[in-house]
């Protein structure tokens, strides 16, 4: 496939306008890059609540990849996959593209808390997309649904993100946003390096939402413009600052 300067974003849409494909394209456009969306699933949620979610029929899924393979793409950016045919449409589509770096941002709940899989979707999407995928990007509570390990500190993160790298994943990339502390820590673990990255705590505003859309969207655009992994999860990083030290008072 000709690289090109344009990416692939498949998730779910979030009618609030503040994550899922929304932040996504949002991000892809700051980073001066052209988007192909593929929509998985269909929701109806404000910033405090989640109401609906509809997953699309599979072959509207397909479709739309299909129309993303003739426009062609560098990188992959995959968000919320709603049911174990979404995450098959989607495995089956990275196996015909195992050369296009790929980034999963594994969504299983909403900022409002609301579950948007079940254990057993849960459990299908790690075994079948975590080999296939350059990074996965966990906060603390998806890792430690994922890991089995409690994330509460920065030896918690090391252990998880062992313990997801023994499970398929290439690299993993543990968001400590969630932790306590007057610093965020992320560790991004790869085979044979960890990096521990640290930087102060910004107080995020209540309708500051789609910070790990953001994070992995950004990621995704480095990746595609040929940038190592470190390199682009830092400037990724960047990004999601500036996203959330902007977000107005009261927006």
């Amino acid at each position: 496939m000709k690289k090109a300067r344009r990416i692939l974003l498949i998730g779910g849409t979030d009618s609030s306008g503040g994550a899922g494909l929304s932040a996504d394209k949002e991000i892809s456009f700051q980073l001066h890059f052209a988007a192909s969306i593929a929509v998985a699933a269909i929701t109806a949620q404000t910033d405090q609540s989640l109401l609906v979610t509809h997953p699309v029929p599979d072959d509207a899924l397909r479709a739309q990849l299909k129309c993303a393979e003739q426009m062609g793409f560098g990188a992959i950016k995959i968000g919320m996959l709603p049911n174990r045919q979404s995450i098959a449409t989607v495995r089956d589509f990275l196996l015909r593209h195992p050369t296009v770096p790929a980034v999963l941002d594994p969504v299983f709940q909403t900022s409002s808390k609301a579950e948007l899989h079940t254990e057993e979707t849960k459990d299908f999407l790690v075994s079948e997309l975590l080999e296939l995928v350059s990074l996965i990007t966990p906060n603390a509570m998806e890792a430690e649904l994922i890991s089995g390990v409690s994330c509460k500190n920065k030896e918690d993160l090391e252990v998880a993100a062992e313990k997801i790298m023994s499970l398929g994943a290439r690299a993993v990339l543990v968001k400590g946003g969630h932790l306590s502390g007057e610093t965020c820590l992320d560790l991004l673990k790869q085979p044979t390096k960890t990096h521990y990255l640290e930087h102060s705590r910004l107080q995020a505003r209540p309708i500051c939402r789609g910070t790990g859309c953001r994070l992995a969207t950004a990621i995704v655009c480095q990746l595609s413009d040929g940038k190592g992994l470190l390199k682009s999860v830092k400037k990724a990083n960047e990004m999601v600052r500036d996203y959330i030290a902007s977000t107005p008072e009261g927006s």
